[in-house]
């Protein structure tokens, strides 16, 4: 009986040990996020890329949408929300779309552009980019053939009008339009960045 109890006794210290160390480290984790100075994620996997424009895993797309910020964002209740842009029209009976940004900066200081879209969705429809996303682009005026190589990327219906003003024409009116553009595939790249190291992602 001595030992059975001995043994109970300490199971027992063993199991308020453990809680205490719960509660510090509960504590411990509620002060850091406080603070704000860091995030912690714990992935299954590895990263794999980190180019909106190539990346395909769960793990690599979840992770982008910490890192950048696109047109439009899927809100807490599941529906499609504004994110980087300001407000949208949709003109021409859902053939046009023109977004206004919201003032935004790049990790380096640069400003988020219009033309950092531009340029980032007409890469991923460079037929020499090797991408197998440039296909969700394919609403976009002209995308489809770009990508194939029949037609220039001045003549796809991306356009900035100025750095705070984007454009973009459809193939044809679809509704999902909105919701499309929140993939992580239409997220902007720094196009300083790109140019100046291949490997950056």
């Amino acid at each position: 009986m001595k030992n059975i109890r001995s043994k109970t006794g300490s199971r027992i210290g063993q199991s308020i040990a453990m809680l205490c160390l719960l509660l510090c480290s509960f504590s411990c984790q509620t002060n850091d996020s406080r603070s704000g100075s860091s995030l912690h994620l714990s992935l299954d996997q590895p990263l794999q890329m980190l180019d909106p424009r190539t990346a395909r895993t769960l793990n690599d797309c979840n992770v982008l949408r910490f890192l950048f910020e696109g047109l439009t964002k899927t809100g807490k209740g599941g529906g499609t929300e504004l994110a980087l842009a300001k407000s949208v029209s949709v003109l021409d009976n859902g053939l046009r779309y023109v977004f206004v940004l919201h003032p935004g900066k790049w990790s380096n200081g640069d400003s988020v552009t219009a033309y950092d879209f531009e340029w980032s969705w007409k890469s991923i429809l460079d037929p020499a980019f090797p991408t197998d996303l440039a296909y969700q682009l394919y609403p976009i005026k002209n995308g489809r053939s770009c990508r194939m190589g029949l037609t220039l990327p001045e003549e796809v219906g991306v356009r900035a009008l100025d750095a705070s003003t984007l454009e973009v024409v459809l193939e044809k009116p679809i509704p999902y339009f909105l919701e499309l553009v929140s993939m992580t595939s239409f997220l902007p790249v720094n196009p300083k960045l790109a140019a100046s190291n291949s490997q950056w992602h």
